[in-house]
């Protein structure tokens, strides 16, 4: 991870890494976030988080920054669609 006081980066994901969030949530995420996640894979600025994935394979527990944690939470406590 890179950072200073205002930014924070993440480390990048590989496809397999990226097909198992994918597979986790029943979705398929755009190219362009894929392509953030292999590059970036996450970004904080100051208080804007960008999530992406962290290195916990277990998406049960794995917590912010990871998007994959963060939606199957939604989809528990709002009722968020499964599509999303």
């Amino acid at each position: 991870m890179s950072s200073n006081e205002d930014i924070s980066i993440g480390v990048t994901h590989s496809s397999e890494e990226i097909a198992n969030a994918e597979a986790y949530l029943n979705v398929s995420l755009p190219e362009e976030y894929k392509a953030f996640l292999k590059k970036i894979g996450y970004l904080c600025l100051g208080s804007l988080e960008y999530y992406g994935l962290t290195r916990s394979s277990d998406f049960s527990t794995a917590g912010i920054p990871n998007f994959v944690w963060f939606t199957a939470k939604k989809r528990d406590e709002i009722n968020l669609p499964k599509s999303l």
